[in-house]
């Protein structure tokens, strides 16, 4: 039920936010558009934190999940002798998948 919860709300928020992702295209500078997804990340870890989640925690987790992904698609590229600058996107995403699905999945919460 909470995970429903979750994506019900998650999906909540980018149709209230549509207007927002909208607006980012046509923004007239690199700074103003800059500014306006800020103003998004500062919603969503508020949204975050009305769920009961650190937002800071959140994003070390994720930041952490991240780089020991790419850790393994480093060591899966070396092994094979392939540079990972050669790979054109299907082959970078394939072995991103092939990282993804060797790396520990975190513990569900709540």
């Amino acid at each position: 039920f909470a995970v429903a919860q979750g994506r019900l709300e998650l999906g909540q928020f980018f149709v209230d936010f549509r207007p927002y992702t909208v607006h980012l295209g046509p923004i007239e500078t690199d700074a103003r558009r800059e500014e306006e997804f800020g103003d998004m990340l500062f919603a969503l870890a508020n949204w975050g934190r009305h769920l009961g989640i650190d937002p800071e925690a959140a994003l070390r987790a994720a930041n952490g999940k991240f780089e020991s992904r790419f850790a393994a698609m480093e060591r899966f590229a070396a092994a094979r002798g392939i540079a990972l600058g050669s790979l054109d996107l299907e082959a970078w995403e394939r072995l991103w998948q092939e990282a993804k699905n060797s790396t520990p999945k975190s513990p569900p919460t709540g």
